[in-house]
């Protein structure tokens, strides 16, 4: 049957036949009105001369007589059977109508359960590739741990070997500050400027006054106040010093009164490796406040 499938088809041809069977009911009744209100209430003659009826009850009477014919018969007992027919297809077509309503509500569940599914089967996959994705950010976090340990391993080495080139070639001919060493002394020195210093060398030794040289034009330019001529000295000491040894005055250096600035001396000499050890020297003599450098014999291998 065309339409028999579709849920809005059906559902038209129902609402038909219910506005049908509706039509017919209310057609009926009005029809039994029209009886009830026209017929007598007596007997009716065996036979009525209509001509000697009087004209004006002439009309009602032939109305009464027709709806005593078969014709009347004949129109209620169509109306009952189409009233009959439409009932039946309205229910007949509203089971047909709730079966397509089920039919479409299980297909609409089916197709949510497939979405859940589908969904789920979604979220293992993002879980399972999270679970990657936060192993290889561990792999690679070890990996880069790893190698920040290997670059500072390998850095601390190539320091170290700087160190003992510069040492080894400190120990080799003519002591003169490289144009790389007095670069770093003065960027390390500079941030101090105004500090007072003074510079003394061995008296006779010539290294240790070309050295001292290049100490004396590396703190004019970090700008530290060596008194000028007057700051630098030539000394004979009952010890000689060794390389370059930083000497500061007794009464600061037991307080622990030690400047930015000398520590920053102390720092970047040791970082060139310019003196023999880490041993700090202390002088009565030395002004407070100030710091003496002594360049002293070339230092041994």
């Amino acid at each position: 049957m065309p339409g028999w499938d579709s849920l809005h088809a059906v559902a038209w041809i129902q609402h038909a036949a219910q506005f049908l069977g509706l039509l017919v009911i209310v057609l009926l009744a009005a029809a039994a009105a029209i009886a009830y209100f026209y017929l007598p209430r007596a007997p009716w003659p065996e036979t009525i001369e209509i001509s000697r009826l009087p004209s004006r009850t002439r009309w009602f009477t032939i109305k009464r007589l027709w709806l005593r014919t078969r014709w009347l018969e004949t129109a209620a007992a169509v109306a009952v059977a189409l009233l009959i027919v439409a009932e039946i297809a309205a229910y007949g077509f509203g089971i047909r109508k709730d079966a397509l309503l089920a039919s479409a509500e299980q297909a609409r569940v089916d197709q949510l359960r497939g979405e859940i599914a589908s969904l789920q089967r979604d979220g293992k996959q993002v879980a399972a590739l999270q679970r990657q994705s936060k192993e290889i950010e561990a792999r690679r976090a070890a990996e880069q741990a790893r190698s920040a340990s290997e670059i500072a391993r390998l850095e601390l080495a190539l320091s170290d070997t700087e160190g003992k080139l510069i040492a080894l070639q400190r120990t080799r001919g003519q002591r003169r500050l490289s144009k790389d060493e007095k670069q770093t002394l003065i960027a390390a020195l500079k941030p101090f400027a105004g500090q007072k210093v003074t510079i003394a060398f061995i008296r006779g030794d010539d290294e240790a006054g070309n050295l001292a040289e290049d100490f004396l034009g590396v703190f004019d330019a970090a700008g530290w106040d060596h008194g000028g001529e007057a700051g630098v000295s030539t000394q004979q000491w009952d010890r000689d010093p060794v390389g370059v040894e930083i000497t500061l005055n007794e009464a600061d250096a037991r307080a622990g009164r030690i400047s930015a600035g000398v520590g920053a001396l102390i720092n970047v000499v040791r970082r060139l490796r310019l003196t023999q050890d880490n041993t700090i020297y202390m002088n009565g003599e030395v002004p407070a406040g100030q710091v003496q450098l002594k360049v002293g014999k070339k230092l041994r291998n």
